[in-house]
């Protein structure tokens, strides 16, 4: 992998992973474009899990969540893990446009995410 794959791959995992504050992940992000030809990193249940965790616990504000959600929402480089895929792209879209969705409401998504196995 060549040092900008592996420069946008940290990005998305630290903004997947919130390894950093998430101002600063969305900041590394933006300087890499949304198109790419290959997923560099797969979002998963535990990644959709740890935004509503952190939501829950107060490290993460409502628009926090949107803002995470929006920054994955129409990216290239990034796919969805198989497991629980059509529940995770649902999340993705509807936590990033809560103007045509309604608000996040952490309970609804700690719920549905009960369902798939840890």
């Amino acid at each position: 992998m060549d040092t900008e794959a592996q420069r946008r791959t940290e990005a998305l995992l630290d903004l997947l992973e919130l390894r950093v504050p998430l101002a600063q992940a969305l900041k590394e992000l933006a300087t890499f474009g949304f198109a790419y030809d290959v997923d560099l990193c797969l979002i998963e249940l535990r990644h959709v899990r740890g935004v509503v965790a952190a939501f829950v616990d107060g490290r993460l504000s409502a628009d926090d969540c949107r803002d995470w959600a929006d920054a994955l929402e129409i990216r290239e480089d990034v796919g969805f893990g198989e497991h629980g895929e059509e529940l995770m792209k649902e999340f993705v879209f509807r936590v990033a446009n809560p103007e045509i969705n309604g608000p996040f409401i952490a309970e609804e998504w700690s719920a549905r995410l009960a369902e798939f196995a840890r």
